[in-house]
C-alpha cells in the first residue's frame, strides 16, 4: 500500500510504501479517524495523522458518506467525491468505495495533524514550500498587504512587487468579493430602512400599551 501524507502547515507532502503485513494494522480504520503515525512508519512515531481519503487498485475513490469496505453505486451531484459535474444540476450514478480501509485499498491519503515534539520528518516537517498563488478574495488580499480602503487592490500589489524587483512578472489576479461604492450605498440604505421600520414598530407597540393599559 502507498501512503501519501500531507502537512498543510508547510504545504509539503511525502509518500511511504508499506508492506502487506504493516498495512494490516490500518484495516478497519475509517476516513477522519486519527491514530499514531507509528502505524505507518517509525519516522512518524509520536505524531498524530488523520485519514482523508484513498482509492483502490482500479482508482475508485473512497467516500466518507458510506461506512463499508465494499464498492457501491451512488447517485452523485456536484461536490460529491467521485463525480466532476460538467453541467449545472446534472447528477450521475457512479461507483465509489466505502470509507473503511481494507486489503483492496491501494493508495491511502492522510494528513499530519500534529507532529511529534522535538522530532522532524525529513522531506515533510523540515521543508516549507512557498504559496504558488495569491488569494483571490479582496478582503484577504487587503489584510495580507495592508491595503488602505481608498487604494485599488491590484494596482497596489503590482506597485509593491515592482518596488522590490523591477523585472518581476506581475501576477494576474482575478479578485472576487469586491464591494463597490454602489453596493455600499445599497447596504447602508437597507440598514437605515430596517432601523426605521424597527423604531416605527416600537413606537406603535408603546402607543398600543399606553392606550389599552396592556404590557406586551
Amino acid at each position: 500500500m502507498k501512503i501519501n501524507i500531507a502537512y498543510p502547515t508547510n504545504a509539503s507532502q511525502k509518500s511511504f510504501e508499506i508492506k502487506t503485513k504493516e498495512e494490516q494494522r490500518l484495516y478497519g480504520k475509517k476516513i477522519n479517524d486519527q491514530f499514531d503515525g507509528a502505524l505507518i512508519s517509525p519516522e512518524l512515531a509520536g505524531s498524530v495523522v488523520q485519514i482523508v481519503g484513498g482509492n483502490d487498485y482500479q482508482g475508485v475513490p473512497m467516500t466518507a458518506a458510506q461506512a463499508t469496505t465494499k464498492r457501491i453505486r451512488l447517485l452523485l451531484s456536484k461536490g460529491d467525491v467521485g463525480y466532476r459535474c460538467r453541467r449545472r444540476g446534472v447528477r450521475r450514478r457512479k461507483t465509489v468505495r466505502g470509507s473503511i480501509v481494507s486489503n483492496e485499498i491501494l493508495v491511502l491519503n492522510v494528513v499530519l495533524v500534529r507532529p511529534a515534539e522535538g522530532k522532524t520528518v525529513e522531506g515533510l516537517t523540515d521543508v516549507v514550500k512557498e504559496k504558488t498563488h495569491l488569494p483571490r478574495r479582496d478582503r484577504k488580499l487587503r489584510a495580507m498587504f495592508g491595503i488602505p480602503e481608498e487604494e485599488d487592490t491590484v494596482s497596489y500589489i503590482h506597485r509593491i512587487i515592482r518596488e522590490n524587483d523591477e523585472n518581476a512578472v506581475l501576477p494576474k489576479i482575478k479578485i472576487t468579493g469586491v464591494v463597490s461604492e454602489e453596493r455600499k450605498q445599497k447596504i447602508a440604505k437597507r440598514r437605515a430602512e430596517k432601523e426605521a421600520k424597527k423604531k416605527a414598530l416600537l413606537a406603535e407597540k408603546a402607543e398600543y400599551e399606553t392606550k389599552y393599559g396592556i404590557k406586551l
